[in-house]
């Protein structure tokens, strides 16, 4: 596995966490979320929403980021929320929580096979979640859960850019799992860790040791690494260990009892041996996800068919004729960039992956010159011009550069087929696309355009 942050961390879960749901027309290679499975079954949530202490109306709840309609609370602010299939036999139940004035929250409840009532409470900034009949073992979900959020807001809010910060809250958290006396919360602390801070060694973040400590002691299979969909991806690469447990990761994708957690893993390695492996290594590890429906029903799935064999922006296929807003004012339509080789980046300031691109696509856009230079373009999914301007005086990206209205996000996404980002699309004379993400990658630029003057 390259050396870089597990990829869904990047760019799938951002893409979650910034856009609502939209229907799609489903992937003729993509699994239906009908196809046949195992014998139904189901568990019922039924709940209670509260703000200051009074019911609450009117808030969405789904269960994790399906494209489904959300149930609503009524007046009493209840709502009854019904999961099937493989979902009502996974470890975690994840529900999604969005108020009238919009605010989000997610919870996460261990799943017991039967249904329960829950009250939430979103008075606060964050969810606090009763469940009045609650086990031992439910109620530690809850407590670790709570806590690990915590953790991470912390980390979000004062150790983020501090790496002094980082290590000592990284130390305080080892601490506190060491000192915790009860296994069943240690063991869920010893997983839910990865949700705070990513390592990074070439910063000076390194958590190998106890990524691996971590993973002798839970293994794979541990129900605790459900707790949040991306942990035991994160564990195995901080780890070290990516290249040894890759075939064990693989039967994961059709074994893994959470979608979620098996869903992530066939993204990561299917955009690995993409960029890094044999196609036949590629190719395997989608046929996986084709043989698990449920898959196609998780909040990835977007990303995927976005990254897959059939996707919108393949080799081969026309450039989708779509409109933006240029940063210097009027319209950029990717139709009138035909007459030139094009680059064309999607991207977005607040993306990890995207910033790291900006280096790799600053030096090909300067070693590429002469008449038959490719024409850059970036065209970011998310921000405003303001902060994108800003940005772009900090870090000049001497190209060209557009925007999308919020209205008109969700059509250019769909458009395009962009599910992840940063996406990377080299474009020939005729609007045809000859390479595109995921096997296209910013460092690989000036290599394939190179080898493309030369035919």
């Amino acid at each position: 596995m390259p050396a870089r942050s597990p990829l869904v961390l990047l760019l799938a879960f951002i893409v979650l966490a910034c856009h609502r749901p939209v229907e799609q027309a489903p992937d003729p290679e993509q699994p239906t979320a009908d196809s046949p499975e195992l014998p139904v079954e189901q568990v019922v949530v039924s709940g209670r929403v509260i703000r200051d202490r009074a019911a609450l109306p009117g808030v969405r709840v789904t269960y994790g980021s399906f494209h489904v309609e959300p149930q609503q609370s009524d007046e009493a602010g209840e709502f009854q929320l019904v999961i099937t299939d493989d979902f009502a036999r996974a470890p975690a139940l994840y529900l999604m929580l969005v108020t009238a004035d919009e605010h989000r929250f997610a919870a996460v409840l261990r799943n017991r096979g039967e249904s329960m009532t829950v009250s939430f409470d979103v008075s606060g900034p964050s969810l606090q979640v009763e469940l009045p009949d609650a086990s031992a073992e439910e109620q530690a979900w809850l407590d670790v859960n709570a806590w690990a959020n915590r953790e991470w807001t912390e980390w979000q809010s004062t150790a983020k850019d501090d790496h002094a910060a980082q290590l000592a809250q990284w130390t305080r958290i080892a601490d506190a799992i060491a000192a915790e006396p009860d296994e069943v919360r240690r063991d869920l602390m010893t997983a839910a860790q990865f949700h705070i801070g990513r390592g990074a060694p070439e910063h000076g973040l390194d958590r190998s040791a106890i990524a691996q400590a971590a993973l002798d002691r839970l293994g794979l299979d541990d129900p605790g690494w459900a707790m949040y969909p991306w942990l035991l991806p994160v564990a195995v690469f901080e780890s070290g260990r990516w290249p040894e447990l890759s075939p064990h990761l693989d039967e994961l994708i059709t074994t893994h009892p959470q979608p979620e957690v098996a869903a992530v893993i066939a993204l990561e390695r299917y955009v690995q041996t993409q960029a890094d492996g044999p196609p036949t290594e590629a190719q395997a590890i989608w046929r996986r996800w084709l043989e698990r429906p449920a898959l196609a029903r998780t909040g990835v799935a977007r990303a995927m068919a976005s990254l897959g064999p059939t996707r919108t922006l393949a080799p081969g296929q026309p450039l989708p004729d779509v409109c933006v807003e240029d940063l210097d004012g009027g319209p950029l339509c990717l139709a009138d960039l035909r007459g030139r080789m094009v680059v064309l980046e999607i991207w977005a300031i607040g993306c990890e992956g995207c910033q790291k691109a900006v280096a790799d696509l600053r030096a090909a856009h300067a070693a590429l010159t002469g008449n038959d230079a490719p024409l850059f373009v970036s065209i970011s999914e998310w921000d405003q011009p303001g902060p994108l301007a800003a940005f772009l005086r900090d870090q000049p990206m001497p190209w060209r550069h557009g925007w999308i209205r919020e209205d008109q996000r969700d059509a250019f996404a769909t458009a395009l087929g962009v599910g992840s980002i940063p996406t990377i699309v080299l474009i020939d004379a005729d609007g045809t696309i000859l390479a595109s993400s995921p096997e296209l990658r910013a460092e690989q630029l000036i290599e394939q355009i190179d080898a493309l003057r030369r035919e």
